[in-house]
This record gives structure tokens, sequence and C-alpha cells, in this order.
């Protein structure tokens, strides 16, 4: 019974359960010791009383429990909380350091949290200014006041006399008045035609018609009032080519080898007709060189630039050409103006540009188609 009571004690005990496996294996070896009959009659045999039940051998019991070397065997249980391994602090092993060493994470793996895009209206940025810069004051020079000695010598010396303001040049004339009427300097005026038809000579208004055919064949049929009609448009035409009906036009003839003789100076062919002073010499012109040295050279007044005398002068040298020279009029007209020269062909085309512009030039068609 005392077996019995203490198998009893040990396997109803809160004794942890590792300890109740090695209990049984206790048993079974006092089983083996006594005898099976033994431990199904309460550790007795069943022809023992009680008595000698009680005098079991427990030298043999105990040396058999040492020689087993009964230890609790671990048994894996299941349980909630982690398995927490004891050790004192100085009893780190190398997988513990490895632990504590925390592993770099990847950048490419690591999802960072992207910062969202603000709602609110993002503030303007504030206009730069431009920092003023105080100009540093001047320093002061001290003046010193001129003694009576020195204000004696200053007022001895003798000033300087005020230099000349320049004198303006005056703005040429844009007109000239001439018998009590005023022309512009610019453009061909009614009364050169005028003034041309009364002029034109005997020696132009008898020219053969060959001789002028060029410029309208059919002169010999026209009457008095047409040829001077005809030789005023003429004139007119080489003004046009010549100066572009411009009454102060000037030209210095750079090809002449020669001074002009009546101004000692280089030769210029001045206006309507580009004439110069020296043909005062030779046709009577009305050029007063005397009166208009002392004017400027583009002053409307000069007696050259007078359109009348200029015209009248044209009208005169053509004449004497005309008299003192075979040919037609063409070549002759060439001894003085360029533009009838074939060496000048863009003058000869502003020449008949401006004739087939007249009343020369219908009064020729009509005579043609007749």
């Amino acid at each position: 019974m005392a077996f019995k009571g203490m198998m009893s004690m040990l396997l109803n005990s809160k004794s942890p359960q590792n300890w109740k496996r090695p209990a049984l294996s206790a048993f079974v070896a006092l089983s083996s010791l006594t005898g099976p009959s033994a431990v199904a009659h309460g550790g007795r045999a069943p022809n023992q009383s009680s008595e000698e039940t009680s005098k079991i051998d427990f030298s043999r019991v105990t040396s058999f429990l040492g020689s087993q070397n009964l230890r609790p065997a671990p048994v894996a249980t299941p349980s909630l909380r982690p398995q927490v391994e004891l050790r004192l602090p100085w009893e780190k092993k190398e997988e513990d350091a490895e632990k504590e060493v925390p592993k770099a994470i990847p950048v490419a793996a690591a999802k960072l949290p992207q910062p969202k895009a603000s709602s609110s209206p993002q503030a303007k940025p504030a206009p730069k200014t431009t920092p003023r810069v105080t100009p540093s004051p001047k320093p002061q020079v001290a003046v010193s006041t001129p003694t009576a000695a020195e204000k004696l010598v200053q007022a001895l010396q003798p000033k300087a006399a005020p230099a000349p303001s320049p004198v303006p040049t005056p703005e040429a004339p844009q007109s000239v008045v001439i018998n009590g009427s005023t022309y512009s300097v610019r453009g061909w005026h009614a009364d050169y035609s005028r003034h041309l038809r009364k002029t034109v000579t005997r020696a132009l208004l008898d020219l053969a018609p060959g001789r002028v055919g060029d410029f309208c064949e059919n002169y010999g049929a026209l009457d008095e009032g047409d040829r001077r009609q005809f030789w005023a448009d003429f004139f007119e035409s080489i003004a046009k080519a010549e100066s572009n009906h411009r009454l102060t036009t000037r030209y210095r003839e750079k090809t002449f080898d020669y001074e002009d003789p009546v101004t000692k100076d280089a030769v210029y062919s001045e206006g309507l007709l580009q004439l110069s002073y020296g043909d005062e010499v030779w046709a009577d012109c009305g050029f007063n060189w005397d009166k208009d040295e002392d004017l400027d050279p583009k002053d409307p007044r000069k007696t050259i630039f007078n359109p009348f005398k200029n015209l009248g002068c044209g009208v005169k040298i053509l004449d004497k050409f005309v008299k003192s020279r075979g040919g037609d009029l063409k070549s002759v007209a060439s001894g003085y103006w360029f533009i009838f020269n074939p060496k000048d062909p863009n003058g000869w085309k502003r020449f008949m540009a401006h004739l087939v512009k007249t009343k020369s030039a219908s009064l020729c068609k009509v005579a043609k188609s007749k």
C-alpha cells in the first residue's frame, strides 16, 4: 500500500508534466523487481501478506533507480507564449550579435511616403527690390577768399573777348519773285511755255522738215503756231532731262579741262537748261556774274537761275548751232547738250519720255495719221 500510495501521490501531484513520465518508468521498474502480480495486488504477490510485502528490499530499488539515470525528458508542449531562453548577460552567443546588426533596406524596395500636393494656392514670390544706393556726400573743398593783392592782379588782366556766336545758315528760299510774279523753284510753269513760243527764232521755225524728222516727221505740214508749240515742248523736254524742272540745279563739269572765262573758276552747269556763265560771252544770255557773285551758289535770285533768261539763252544757243552746223536736229543739239549724245542713252530716254506727253506728240501723231 505504501508503494501504491507513493505512486498515486506522484501522479496526482501538481508536478510538471515532464516529471510524470519518470515516475511511471519507476513504477514499471519496481514491477519488474516485485513481479507483475505484486503490482496488480498493490505491490505485493497474491500469496504474500501485507507484512511480507513491507519487507521489500529497498536497497535494490535504490540501486536500480540510480543506474537508470532518470531525468525529465523534454516535452514539446504548445504554448501561446514564445519560448525564451534564459541566460546570463555575459552568456551571449554569436547569433545574438548578428541579430543586433540591423540589415540595410534596399532603396528600391523601400516605399517611402510621398508628400501630397498642397491644395492651397501657392504664395507669389515677393518682387525683388533693388536696394537704394545712397550717394556719398561730396567732400567739401575749402574755398579760399582771394586777398586784396590777388583781386588787383585779376582786375588788371585783360579780359578775353567772348567767342562769336555761330551765324545760322539761312534756309534757301523755295520760290523767287520775277516781275511781280512768284515762281516755285520746282516744276514747270505755263509762263515758261508762253515765253518760249514768243522767243523761238526764225531759223528754227524755218528749219527743213527733214532735219526735224526724228522728233516730228510731219513737221512740214504744221503751221507756224503748231511749230512754235513744238519748239516750246522741245525745250521743256530738254529741261526735264537736264534739271528735272528745278531752277536751282547746279552741276560741276569735271570733264572740262578749262576754267569758266567769266567766273574764273571751274565750269558749272546751272538752271533749267544747265547753262554756264561763260555762255554770256558769245550768246548774250543776260547773266550778271557781278551781281550773283555775292549770293549763295543755290540762291534762286541768281540771274542764271532766272527761268526766262535761262530758256531764252538756250534758244539763242540752238539757233547759232543750227546756222553754223549742218545735219539733223539731234546731232546739232548734241554739240551742246549731252543727252542727245549716243553715249548717254539714259538722257535720251528721259527726253523722249517727256516729249511724248506734250502737245507736240499729239500733233505729230495726227499729222502721221493723215
